[in-house]
């Protein structure tokens, strides 16, 4: 059985790596191109996709390579979803006790959207140790934790990427060379 669970693993891993390096890859190709094509770089899946009901291992893989190096992770809306099973190499969740935000409750309500939800990401951040902040509905709501950025709502965007910008001058967001996805200025 645990040459089964080995290779499984095995196998797992290697489709991740090979998933997460298609992805750099093609960020790379797409690095000299102009601005407006920045949603290239951005991983997106509906919160009410069937599959969610695990996330995406590979994902979550590399948001807590991420988050060990010190490179940032900006979220806005439901995107903090992918969180939900996100661990650290200790076993805790990476949200435990770290502030977030995302869509509260009762906005999904107001929209009549909570009840086509899988789960509720305010009620799982919250399960899952995470001190969750909001503010009125639709209000912008930035959080940021060391290098996790998030915004509670679409109005929140802008004010997000403001933070994510400004902590990239400040140069607090600066990966050792030797991290695994480091920056590599030129």
């Amino acid at each position: 059985m645990h040459f089964v669970q080995n290779l499984t693993g095995q196998i797992l891993r290697r489709r991740c790596e090979r998933r997460i390096s298609t992805f750099f890859r093609r960020v790379a190709e797409q690095r000299e191109r102009p601005a407006a094509k920045l949603q290239q770089y951005q991983y997106r899946r509906p919160t009410a996709d069937p599959q969610l009901r695990e996330s995406d291992p590979c994902i979550g893989e590399l948001i807590r390579d991420f988050h060990k190096a010190g490179r940032p992770i900006a979220m806005v809306c439901h995107a903090p979803a992918i969180l939900r099973d996100v661990k650290k190499d200790d076993g805790q969740y990476l949200v435990k006790g770290l502030n977030v935000t995302g869509f509260k409750n009762a906005e999904d309500t107001e929209i009549e959207l909570l009840h086509h939800l899988l789960f509720s990401l305010e009620d799982e951040l919250k399960n899952r140790g995470a001190n969750y902040q909001s503010k009125a509905n639709w209000e912008p709501n930035v959080v940021v934790d060391g290098v996790l950025m998030m915004g509670q709502s679409p109005a929140s965007a802008v004010p997000l990427a403001e933070a994510l910008a400004k902590a990239e001058l400040l140069g607090r967001l600066r990966a050792p060379q030797n991290e695994p996805f480091g920056r590599r200025d030129v």
